[in-house]
């Protein structure tokens, strides 16, 4: 079969083409520092970067979830740590006040100081941290507590029982907040204690302090501590999820560097190779031309 002077043409510029065409993939590989540029580069290295970045992308909502996480359990603490410093001031408040030599006058500004306390435990309990009140369970844009008179008489609590949990790691959830139940209200909470205890100082009922009041403030900060404990534990959970997804994190991407990068040394090689072959071919090309020429000439 004789091959005539255009079908060698066309081979010859089909392979200039094919040797473009790989130059200029290797181009992109030498300046992108990334071998797999599209998928039909390597279909399945492409799959496995995808899951990769697919499971990166995943880390990085949990690392967000683990700084929401840290900052409402910080928010929990500083207000536990409040109810916590009022509870032993009021402490020593009932201290005084159950030492019978004390005139009632005495007792009066007692029990104004406790009015101030409660104000401020009610306020405590209505902290908003810039997206939710955070003892308000799911009610979170509900003000959880609503006091009657100033200092309060009563005090209701207008959230609920829910709880706002996040996803903090791979299967891993956790409880950020607490409910106004956990702290202030149910048996033994400061708010009906120290109302217990402002009732007693401004009737003068010695007895009623010594012997109630200041056991029920004692349980109720070891109710409170203990809850701070609680949340010093989920604190902990945060930080040791946290260290854990930072090593995870860090090897799926060492993992998808290695599937992703290019070995540059060898593609600068391959490159110069593919440049000389070019080269080659067009010379070789231009003198078919020549001779093409003349042949139709004569």
């Amino acid at each position: 079969m004789r091959v005539t002077p255009t079908t060698m043409m066309n081979n010859l510029v089909a392979n200039l083409q094919a040797t473009q065409k790989s130059m200029d993939q290797l181009q992109q590989e030498v300046s992108t520092g990334r071998r797999i540029l599209a998928v039909s580069d390597d279909p399945s290295a492409a799959s496995r970067v995808m899951w990769y970045r697919s499971a990166l992308l995943e880390m990085s909502r949990y690392k967000n979830n683990q700084d929401t996480a840290t900052s409402a359990l910080e928010t929990v603490e500083t207000a536990l740590n409040q109810v916590e410093s009022a509870l032993t001031r009021a402490k020593e408040i009932a201290v005084a006040g159950a030492n019978s030599v004390q005139p009632q006058a005495s007792r009066d500004a007692m029990a104004t100081e406790i009015g101030q306390i409660l104000d401020h435990l009610v306020a405590v309990g209505n902290i908003y941290d810039g997206e939710r009140f955070i003892f308000a369970g799911n009610r979170s844009q509900t003000k959880p507590f609503s006091a009657v008179g100033s200092p309060p008489t009563a005090v209701s609590y207008l959230g609920d029982a829910g709880a706002h949990e996040l996803q903090i790691g791979p299967g891993e959830t956790l409880q950020v907040n607490l409910v106004g139940g956990d702290v202030f209200t149910g048996a033994g909470n400061p708010v009906d204690v120290l109302m217990a205890l402002r009732g007693d100082l401004l009737a003068g009922r010695v007895p009623d302090i010594s012997s109630s009041r200041l056991a029920e403030i004692d349980a109720a900060l070891d109710k409170v501590l203990a809850t701070t404990a609680d949340v010093g534990a989920r604190q902990n959970r945060v930080e040791s999820s946290r260290t854990a997804l930072a090593d995870q994190e860090h090897r799926l991407a060492v993992i998808l560097d290695r599937e992703e990068s290019a070995d540059i040394v060898e593609v600068t090689a391959r490159l110069k190779i593919a440049e000389q072959n070019q080269q080659i071919a067009l010379a070789t090309t231009a003198k078919l031309i020549r001779s093409t020429l003349i042949d139709y000439l004569a």
